[in-house]
């Protein structure tokens, strides 16, 4: 069964969240289980976006267990990770289509298993490019091999207009 993270947090500074004391819900990564965890984000209506980098964080035994894929109010969905070969630990970072280095491909087998502070997800970000900005936003985190087992902690979405930001504050679960 699909478990559900729902709340949203307006913030000014992006501290850690911790998703699991939230409303007695869980994020949990089920283990061995192509379900997943599910978490959402709603945002406001705030123009169209031009582009979308999403910030990371996973606590994870095993990355390459994980598929992690985001999905637009409008049903569009980009998977940001894709069961990389890695037997490296945890994620924190900013998947940013820009990138030098790919989150398949230049994975560490240590903890953290992305020690630099950007990479290109499994596939491009600029598949929102364009859609509007407002509206419930998807996350979506599988582990799909048994043993290892981990915890969604934290993601945060930071849109783009072509003339800057389109929100002075970011938006995080």
């Amino acid at each position: 069964m699909l478990q559900s993270v729902s709340n949203v947090r307006l913030i000014r500074h992006r501290l850690p969240l911790e998703l699991a004391e939230k409303g007695g819900y869980s994020s949990y990564t089920p283990d061995n289980d192509p379900t997943g965890v599910a978490s959402t984000l709603t945002l406001p209506p705030g123009g169209e976006i031009g582009k979308l980098e999403v910030e990371l964080e996973i606590d994870h035994t095993w990355v390459g267990d994980l598929i992690v894929e985001l999905e637009h109010p409008n049903g569009t969905t980009v998977r940001l990770v894709n069961l990389p070969n890695c037997s490296g630990e945890n994620i924190d970072t900013v998947l940013d289509d820009d990138a030098a280095l790919s989150i398949q491909d230049d994975c560490q087998d240590d903890d953290p298993a992305y020690p630099a502070a950007r990479y290109r997800p499994a596939n491009v970000l600029s598949g929102f490019n364009n859609l509007p900005v407002g509206g419930t936003w998807t996350l979506t985190v599988s582990d799909n091999a048994p043993a290892d087992t981990g915890v969604l902690r934290r993601w945060c979405l930071v849109p783009t207009t072509a003339s800057g930001e389109i929100f002075s504050d970011r938006f995080e679960q």
